[in-house]
């Protein structure tokens, strides 16, 4: 992924991967379950999934100000499960979260961009202590969020932590959840 042209659209079949370092503009990583919303699949079957594992580091990390979409993947025990600090649109979709070891960050840690951030049809499950999804900015830049129609369940961590954000959290559930 990391000498990927830009405007690549990656296709992943079922099947464990490690981590991937993305800084090539306009890539898509693609899975077999695209656009198949994540919380109507089998979060502890990943049999028919892509599965980001890197359990010492993050699943996915992006630089060099990228626009990186992520569709019907599956990220299983990552310490972290997607990191930036150098992005600039980001969008994850139909994706399921499992696993999440303990981190201060946030399993999904996004600091310094000016983007859009987009999280829709995903589920969050059984992740260790973190911030969640953690979205920190300087004080003069606003990040444009959409999170919708997500599921987090039987979590050990918060939901979100959304600083210097602004944009559209709607229909999402949080069930199960501990000191949410």
């Amino acid at each position: 992924v990391e000498n990927a042209a830009k405007d690549t659209t990656i296709v992943l079949a079922p099947g464990t991967y490690n981590r991937a370092d993305i800084n090539t503009d306009n890539i898509t990583i693609e899975g077999p379950n695209a656009d198949t919303p994540a919380h109507e699949r089998d979060a502890t079957d990943l049999s028919g999934e892509a599965v980001i594992n890197t359990p010492n580091g993050p699943g996915i990390e992006v630089s060099n100000s990228a626009n990186v979409t992520i569709d019907g993947v599956a990220f299983d025990g990552n310490e972290y499960f997607i990191e930036s600090t150098d992005w600039e649109n980001l969008a994850v979709e139909d994706t399921i979260f499992t696993n999440g070891q303990s981190k201060i960050g946030g399993h999904i840690w996004l600091k310094s961009s000016s983007g859009e951030f987009r999280f829709e049809n995903n589920y969050v499950t059984g992740n260790n202590p973190s911030n969640g999804i953690r979205l920190k900015n300087g004080y003069d830049t606003r990040i444009g969020v959409s999170i919708k129609n997500n599921v987090w369940e039987n979590n050990h961590a918060w939901a979100m932590n959304l600083n210097h954000a602004q944009g559209v959290v709607e229909n999402n559930t949080v069930r199960n959840t501990e000191q949410f």
